[in-house]
């Protein structure tokens, strides 16, 4: 087995990370915890893409923030 493959249950992980993947655009009803955003940027700084990585991403903890960006 090729050390770099992924397990079987790996497999199903990011087939279902791919099939369910949804652009969010709504509030959760509870915090994220202080550490999620840094991970998030980890993925991002570590995406297959280096030529093109994902430019920004944004996280509103209030409703009035997004308003104040569409002044």
């Amino acid at each position: 087995m090729n050390q770099h493959a992924f397990t079987p249950e790996e497999k199903a992980a990011v087939y279902r990370a791919i099939y369910e993947r949804r652009d969010i655009r709504s509030f959760l009803p509870d915090p994220i915890e202080e550490e999620v955003p840094l991970q998030i940027q980890g993925c991002l700084d570590n995406s297959v893409s280096r030529m093109k990585p994902p430019d920004d991403f944004q996280i509103f903890r209030f409703r009035f923030q997004i308003s104040l960006l569409l002044l």
